[in-house]
């Protein structure tokens, strides 16, 4: 079963993207912050909010290498803002979910980078 991190700080987001998840098979822990997340967790994927208030794709860049560093593991970037999809190669994530998403597409991007990690 792969393990699969979601930081995202809407509620309703959150509860819905840890369902659907784990629904599909995956093992899953949802925080709010990635401060929350268990410093010794070890997955196979992080699935995160654009992470900055800011918006700024320099800023997400710094916060993606930072839980990739921090956790050694793969991240999914999901964002309602079109220059975070669109820069996507600018912010060293192994994928982009431009929100809104289909719950379809949701549970294939996290198989595939699960699959490739």
């Amino acid at each position: 079963m792969f393990q699969v991190a979601v930081i995202e700080d809407d509620d309703a987001i959150r509860a819905l993207v840890h369902d659907v998840l784990s629904d599909a098979g995956f093992e899953v822990e949802a925080v709010a912050d990635p401060v929350l997340l268990a410093a010794g967790w070890r997955g196979d994927v992080i699935l995160t909010d654009a992470i900055s208030r800011s918006y700024s794709v320099a800023i997400t860049r710094s916060a993606v290498s930072e839980l990739r560093r921090r956790f050694s593991a793969p991240v999914v970037v999901m964002s309602a803002h079109a220059e975070i999809v669109r820069d996507r190669a600018l912010l060293g994530a192994d994928d982009v979910l431009m929100k809104p998403f289909e719950l379809d597409d949701l549970v294939r991007v996290v198989g595939r980078v699960c699959s490739s990690s």
